[in-house]
């Protein structure tokens, strides 16, 4: 008989890094004979608050996103979840976090005999620096995490460490599921060549995903507003909240028309046209755990890779990292030097390998292999 699981997960947008990690769940899972339902309720918008703070002074603007309620929290998503978690018919379940509206939902909600995988794509309140709303909610995620039969997680080894420390879990039931690439993806794509044609003309810098809150541009603000679109221009694949657009506009001096990629493919494909592709982190976005999903896609294409973000960081850890151009977050006149630099010279720019880093089948076999040893528990 074939089992069933159910994927709890909130704006599944297949563009995104959780509609990315939840299709390939759903699809490969369903290779592997399950019967898969996904619970995907609606994310509660969140420019009201943008649009009630546009105007107000920054130490103002600054509140939700130093407390950590942007992106992370969202109780509306809980609540929008709690008819598809009571009524939940399946063998085993996996909620993926944030928002972590989810994983309380998901505890109270579901029948307390079928089996709760919490999959972290991000830490909240383990974080080395977690925000007040954080630090004043473990011991919610603590209770709720009781609950769990097992605990899964997208980045390196640091976030698993920190989630048995800070959450006081048992280290053999928190297991590694990283993101990685769908090989069809990158079928007859070219490695990126180095293009020393291009000397002297703009530079074409792409950053896939999204800026709100505290995951943010950071420096690079300052740096483009420094060298000005004559050496760098920004193309943003996803999307950025209210306030950060018009910080953008602020220091470029034009409004950012974020790019639709249309599907991994395609995004793939502006990727490998790009000079260089952009990743922005600091201690504040978890940066000593978190791996950005993009990372894995600027791997898969061998685009060069410009690193913003703290010397701790684990990004600059994982295999292939070596060949990242490094800026340290704190460091805009070292970002502007390097911008400076490469645009003279393309050839500083050093391309990666194609096709490296993990495969999303590898992950997706990860948690195959989990999933049917809770379900054949007594």
């Amino acid at each position: 008989m074939r089992s069933s699981v159910t994927l709890v997960a909130a704006s599944t947008d297949l563009d995104s890094a959780v509609g990315g990690r939840i299709d390939a769940f759903a699809g490969g899972l369903s290779r592997r004979g399950w019967d898969v339902t996904v619970i995907d309720p609606p994310l509660p918008p969140t420019d009201m608050v943008d649009r009630l703070l546009a105007h107000a002074p920054e130490v103002l603007r600054s509140v939700p996103r130093d407390a950590g309620v942007e992106g992370d929290l969202r109780p509306g998503a809980g609540w929008g979840a709690r008819h598809g978690l009571r009524g939940a018919v399946a063998d085993v379940a996996v909620v993926s976090v944030p928002p972590f509206s989810l994983l309380w939902a998901a505890a109270v909600m579901l029948d307390p005999r079928l089996p709760l995988v919490v999959d972290y794509r991000d830490p909240w309140s383990a974080r080395s620096r977690p925000p007040l709303l954080a630090r004043a909610t473990r011991t919610i995620e603590r209770h709720a995490l009781r609950r769990a039969a097992a605990v899964t997680y997208a980045g390196g080894p640091a976030l698993g460490d920190l989630l048995v420390r800070r959450l006081q879990l048992t280290s053999s039931l928190v297991i590694s599921v990283p993101n990685g690439f769908d090989a069809a993806d990158v079928e007859g794509l070219p490695e990126v060549p180095l293009r020393p044609e291009r000397n002297g003309q703009p530079l074409d810098l792409v950053m896939n995903g999204y800026w709100y809150g505290r995951n943010g541009p950071g420096i690079l603000l300052d740096a483009l507003q420094r060298v000005g679109p004559a050496v760098a221009e920004l193309t943003v694949v996803g999307g950025v909240s209210p306030p950060i657009a018009t910080r953008l506009h602020r220091a470029t001096g034009q409004a950012l028309v974020p790019h639709i990629a249309g599907s991994r493919r395609k995004l793939y494909e502006r990727l490998h046209q790009a000079d260089a592709a952009l990743v922005t982190t600091d201690n504040a976005s978890a940066a000593e755990s978190r791996i950005p999903a993009k990372i894995y896609d600027y791997l898969a294409t061998g685009v060069p890779v410009i690193a913003v973000c703290p010397p701790s960081a684990a990004l600059l850890r994982i295999p292939g990292a070596q060949r990242f151009h490094h800026a340290h977050h704190e460091d805009a006149s070292g970002l502007t030097a390097l911008l400076r630099s490469t645009v003279r010279d393309r050839t500083a720019l050093c391309p990666g390998v194609l096709r490296a880093g993990p495969t999303r089948e590898q992950g997706v076999t990860t948690l195959h292999t989990l999933l049917r040893s809770l379900v054949q528990q007594p």
